[in-house]
């Protein structure tokens, strides 16, 4: 092996020197190339670049302290755009297109309020109906009133939570009224009710009132009753056509060898008043258990009854144009003897649910889907009993938060929640109202769709016959928040497309407010957290503090 060993080398010619060999001593050059392999005693301080090879490292790192490092989280945590505000320590979800929201809706558990009287007499049975009013949780209530003369009377009753407070009875009709409906003209803004006037010999009238004030403080003013049937009219039944925006009066005719006739009506808001356009025949024969619901999606009028001439169960289409209404080919839909026949439209499943008491099979409370059609409706699916028991006075109505329907009927008195699944409904155990002799059930509209709410009014035959009503709040759930979409808590306050922080899960959010230390908490569907979980059930962590909580998700 050569060794060379110089003071000074310099180049003959230009100004590189290639040595083939090893080199010890001091080398004092502007670049040295090679490949370095024999090179020791190298003073590392003096590298500028390049990578030093895992395995120049030793096995164990010298312990250093990380106390003026900055800039490093180390909670975990994600950042994200928000789409919406986000306010600190609010819950946040991740929504499918990957961005950041705050948790929000809301949900119930069942509630059944107590009996509240509105009114100290007896409430018929054919002569009360309830409908709601241009006010969320407010309903009317018209009614034949036997201690004052059955005089047609209406009520005003504001709910908050399961409670309900009356107003003063107001007297629309000052004479003897019965077989009653009611209905909310929405694009008019007026309560229209519906009935037989027996001072004028029963004949069929119409009545427009405004609803003013809440709670006590509800009333309802009145206009003047229309004739819209002069002969004796019975099983009057409004439905309003939210696409016309008119009103179907539907009635057995006297005046019409007692056929099912209707009338459209068109209400003016300026003086409560109402005109009606030409008088149809809907079924050419008499009829019972009239009522009715609008198809929504096809702009339909529905109305079910039962057939006197063979005491079937019978459903027919209408349609309105302009001030009149044309009526397609009657349909069964029981071929029993049926009664207490009552429907409602399905706004999701785009379907109608009939209910009624069918006699030809042990007097079940029983539902049967259809499915309409221009002018007709069909019924392929079976025939359901949700109550395998005697069952008086049905009635139905659409839960617009739950996609399902509620009905009610006595013998015993329950509420049934059925679900339509294609031509099909299924119904959920009945659920006891806790109102033991209360016959001629009724329940309202859907008060408030966003808290599904409903008003069932009934004869209470343990307290002397009195009109009394109970709120019916069914459980449900509305929300943003599922049990795999929870994130975390927004670390500050954000708006809406700014980037913002979540704390995850590990972490701890000192944003809270009135935590129980030591409690693990949930994150309810409104966005509260609480001890107490939901129907979504979804953990948010365990308070540490009263503003604390370690995120646990």
């Amino acid at each position: 092996m050569s060794t060379i060993s110089a003071n000074n080398i310099k180049p003959r010619t230009g100004n590189s020197v290639t040595i083939d060999g090893n080199v010890t001593g001091d080398i004092t050059a502007t670049n040295v190339s090679g490949n370095g392999a024999n090179v020791t005693n190298l003073n590392a301080t003096q590298l500028a670049s390049g990578t030093i090879p895992d395995a120049r490292f030793p096995a164990t790192l010298p312990a250093v302290s990380g106390a003026n490092l900055t800039g490093i989280d180390a909670a975990p945590s994600y950042t994200g755009v928000a789409s919406g505000s986000l306010s600190n320590g609010a819950p946040v979800i991740i929504t499918d297109d990957g961005k950041l929201t705050a948790v929000s809706g809301s949900s119930a558990t069942e509630e059944i309020g107590s009996m509240t009287t509105f009114e100290s007499a007896a409430a018929e049975t054919y002569a009360r109906s309830v409908c709601k009013t241009q006010n969320a949780n407010q309903i009317v209530i018209a009614y034949q009133d036997s201690g004052n003369s059955s005089h047609g009377t209406a009520v005003v009753g504001t709910i908050t939570g399961t409670s309900i407070v009356f107003g003063t009875p107001v007297v629309f009709e000052a004479a003897n009224t019965g077989h009653m409906s009611c209905t909310f003209d929405e694009n008019a803004g007026r309560v229209v009710i519906a009935y037989y006037d027996y001072a004028n010999s029963s004949y069929g009238t119409a009545i427009v009132g405004t609803v003013s004030g809440t709670g006590s403080g509800g009333t309802i003013t009145f206009g003047t009753p229309v004739v819209y049937h002069s002969n004796t009219s019975y099983w009057n039944t409004l439905v309003y056509d939210s696409n016309a925006q008119k009103v179907c009066v539907g009635y057995r005719g006297a005046g019409n060898s007692n056929h099912a006739t209707a009338r459209v009506g068109t209400v003016d808001p300026s003086d409560n008043s109402i005109t009606f356009g030409t008088e149809v025949t809907m079924a050419a024969n008499g009829i019972e258990f009239l009522n009715g619901c609008f198809d929504s999606t096809l702009n339909k009028v529905v109305y079910v009854f039962r057939d006197t001439a063979g005491n079937t169960g019978d459903a027919v289409v209408g349609t309105i144009t302009g001030t009149d209404v044309a009526f397609g080919t009657p349909v069964t839909f029981n071929s029993a003897n049926t009664e207490y026949t009552s429907c409602s439209y399905d706004v999701g499943q785009q379907k109608v649910v009939v209910a009624y008491r069918d006699r030809g099979n042990n007097d079940y409370g029983t539902a049967r889907v259809g499915t309409v059609g221009g002018n007709s409706i069909s019924f392929s699916g079976s025939e359901t009993a949700f109550n395998t028991a005697d069952t008086n006075y049905t009635r139905i109505a659409y839960n617009f938060v739950l996609g399902k329907h509620v009905v009610v009927g006595s013998g015993p008195s329950h509420y049934y929640i059925g679900t339509v699944t294609g031509n099909e409904i299924e119904f959920t155990a009945g659920v006891d109202l806790g109102t033991a002799s209360t016959p001629y059930m009724n329940i309202g509209p859907e008060t408030n769709t966003s808290n599904s709410t409903f008003v069932i009014t009934f004869r209470d035959g343990n307290d002397n016959s009195y009109g009394k009503a109970q709120v019916l709040v069914t459980p449900f759930v509305n929300t943003n928040l599922t049990a795999g979409n929870f994130l975390g808590f927004s670390d500050a306050a954000y708006t809406d497309g700014q980037n913002a922080k979540v704390q995850l899960v590990g972490s701890i959010d000192d944003a809270q407010v009135g935590l129980t230390t030591g409690r693990k908490y949930y994150v309810r569907a409104n966005g509260t957290l609480s001890t107490t979980a939901d129907a979504v059930n979804v953990t948010a962590g365990i308070s540490i503090s009263e503003t604390q909580i370690i995120v646990k998700g």
